[in-house]
């Protein structure tokens, strides 16, 4: 249905937009991310796919969940618009590009949930 794969994950990278501010959680994770959307999901209605900001949690290398939410102002103006993941693609479509969270802890689990999505959508990020 759809495909998503991360190729890399980085914490605490350069920002790249024109004007950044520092993570207000404490460091930035930057996904890299490819994501496909299969031309039969016209057979479930949904006409649009996307990592919306909604889905997006954190757990700490001890478990603890992180408070918050790790998509901030700061981590949206990380990096430049051509860098980022489109917000949405259509049926048939590809995209590649990055998403940005921001994190209190260096290492951990990035999970991502959202109604409509496979449940286990989940990548430990390293410590720097």
């Amino acid at each position: 249905m759809v495909n998503v794969t991360v190729r890399a994950i980085e914490v605490d990278p350069a920002c790249t937009a024109t004007s950044p501010r520092q993570p207000e959680n404490g460091h930035f994770v930057v996904l890299t991310i490819d994501l496909e959307a299969a031309p039969g999901l016209a057979d479930d209605g949904d006409k649009k796919w996307g990592l919306y900001s909604t889905g997006w949690k954190i757990i700490a290398a001890n478990g603890t969940t992180q408070n918050g939410h790790p998509q901030t102002t700061a981590a949206i103006l990380c990096l430049a618009d051509t860098e980022q993941l489109p917000y949405e693609i259509g049926l048939g479509e590809k995209a590649t590009g990055k998403v940005v969270l921001d994190v209190a802890s260096p290492s951990g689990t990035v999970v991502y949930s959202d109604p409509g999505w496979p449940s286990g959508l989940e990548w430990d990020y390293p410590s720097k």
